[in-house]
């Protein structure tokens, strides 16, 4: 028994090994249109990967920063960001964190991914004549809580995007970012690794008092598009804050640790839950961004 045990484990780790040996090759094969740069901050070469698109005028620059553990490569992929980018003109860059994990207040480094991001912005407005009020954040899980404190510490960031990540405690009671900042959150019922719990609760909270939202909110029940992906979509939208900001809230009831409506993925047990096809993330995301421009 021990060792028939000991055989199905060997076999599943040779698998896990041979498919993760496919996943780097998959991650380090350059989407079309996409480059890999870097950039000196700090003393030390931080990499990203650009995909400026063809538009010559370009509206926007977003920065879309990965999970823990992962890198812009994988990210680009996974959500496939370049298409909606380049339909409305827009630069994103996919930045790679050191050792794969953002200083975001709840994963802690001596790295300075605060300068470097905000670094990163300011070259690429400069370098593509990008309008300064129209720069944007958003981020998956430890991608996401740096995201939100992008928004909470500096002033460069018309509006943040947070996929199933929420706001350190530390870093929502030391914001110093004066200005008004729109801020969308989704997030799965289902997520097993960032749960939906008080602290998107009270991430949620920080973010209407700091615009200084009115209440009550607005919620719709989105349209059930994909019966068959188990999920069902709600936003919960604040429109009535300082300035013209907004925070919106959209609740996946049955969605995981997923980005809605990802592509496939190479190694699903990594990404864990149910993925809405009912709403596209990137639309839904860069269609916000867009609408937001910094005050």
């Amino acid at each position: 028994m021990l060792a028939r045990r000991l055989a199905r484990l060997a076999v599943a780790i040779a698998a896990i090994v041979f498919v993760g040996f496919l996943g780097s090759l998959w991650q380090a094969h350059q989407l079309p249109g996409s480059v890999a740069r870097r950039l000196s901050h700090g003393g030390r070469e931080r990499s990203y990967i650009l995909h400026a698109g063809p538009a010559k005028s370009k509206t926007a620059l977003v920065l879309l920063l990965h999970g823990l553990g992962e890198s812009g490569g994988s990210i680009e992929r996974r959500t496939r960001f370049d298409a909606v980018a380049e339909r409305a003109g827009a630069v994103v860059a996919y930045p790679d964190a050191i050792a794969a994990v953002w200083n975001d207040g709840w994963w802690t480094s001596s790295s300075d991914d605060l300068g470097f991001l905000t670094a990163l912005a300011d070259s690429l407005v400069k370098e593509f004549g990008i309008d300064p009020t129209r720069v944007y954040v958003a981020g998956f899980s430890n991608g996401a809580g740096m995201a939100h404190r992008l928004a909470c510490e500096t002033n460069r960031f018309a509006a943040t995007a947070a996929v199933s990540g929420y706001i350190s405690p530390s870093i929502a009671g030391q914001c110093r970012n004066d200005k008004p900042i729109s801020v969308i959150e989704l997030h799965g019922t289902d997520d097993p690794v960032v749960p939906y719990d008080v602290q998107l609760t009270r991430t949620v909270a920080h973010w209407l008092s700091y615009d200084s939202c009115a209440e009550p909110g607005e919620t719709l029940q989105l349209p059930d598009v994909d019966p068959g992906d188990e999920t069902r979509v709600s936003v919960e939208a604040h429109v009535h804050c300082r300035a013209g900001a907004q925070v919106s809230l959209y609740t996946i009831a049955g969605g995981g640790h997923t980005w809605p409506g990802e592509a496939f993925q190479w190694l699903r047990f990594r990404r864990p839950g149910n993925i809405s096809r009912d709403i596209d993330a990137n639309q839904v995301i860069l269609d916000f961004f867009l609408a937001h421009p910094q005050n």
